[in-house]
Order: C-alpha cells, then structure tokens, then sequence
C-alpha cells in the first residue's frame, strides 16, 4: 500500500519532492527539532524517500495544525543558487484496523506494531512510520 493516507488526523507532510537534492537524516532531524521546533513530543517520524517527503505525527491535532500554519510556504532548499520551496501540509490517516483488513485476504493478521528508530538519532525510540505486520499465511 504506497499512500499518504495510511497517516493519523494528527500528521504534517513535509514535502521535499521538488528539490533536487533532498535532506539526509541528519539534516531532516536537525530541521524538525530546531527549525520547526517539533520538540521531544514527536509520535512518529518517517522518512518517505519514494515520495520526497516526511511524514510527523504529533501527540495533538492543535500542535500539528499550529506548526503548519507557522511553517507552510516559509522555507526552501537552495541547490545550485536556486531556492525550492518545501510545503508543509496536514494529511490524513488510514488506522491499523484498515491495514488488517485489507491484508485479511492473503491470510491471518496476527499483530501490527511500529518499528522505531534506533540510537543513532534524536529520534531514538520514535516510531519510524513502518509497520511491522505478522502473518499466518
């Protein structure tokens, strides 16, 4: 399932698909904490590659709405002397119980959890956004 709605009501999208280079980790970690000052209260973070984007799921639909308003259309990534912008957006979820259900059909879903991020992070023990699904198939 390769979509944007597999994310809670209270996420932001931080979308870096016009650029052409992209933040590694380091850089995408350092702008949560310090430019959008997401703070330690961060739920999940994780890194869309394919997309260009990163998805922060935060502890409260205000806190999200308020960093986007505050945010949206402010910042940009310089390449080459020319700037591209980097929107910041809300997005929608698809919960758990919908991934279960749709994976009902190739056999039995026994548990979904979230994996984290490890200690080479910030972001230690924050989910990462992956779901780690087990099967009796």
């Amino acid at each position: 399932m390769c979509t944007t709605e597999r994310y809670g009501r209270k996420t932001f999208r931080i979308d870096y698909s016009e650029a052409p280079k992209r933040p590694n980790l380091e850089e995408t970690v350092n702008f949560l904490f310090e430019v959008l000052e997401t703070g330690v209260d961060v739920k999940m973070v994780q890194r869309n590659t394919a997309q260009g984007a990163v998805y922060v799921i935060m502890p409260k639909l205000e806190r999200a709405e308020s960093i986007v308003i505050e945010h949206s259309g402010k910042h940009c990534i310089t390449h080459e002397g020319k700037q591209y912008p980097i929107p910041t957006k809300m997005v929608d979820g698809i919960p758990d119980e919908n991934v279960a259900a749709e994976l009902k059909r190739l056999g039995k879903v026994l548990t979904i959890v979230p994996d984290v991020w490890g200690a080479e992070t910030r972001l230690v023990r924050i989910p990462s956004g992956v779901r780690i699904v087990r099967m009796k198939l």
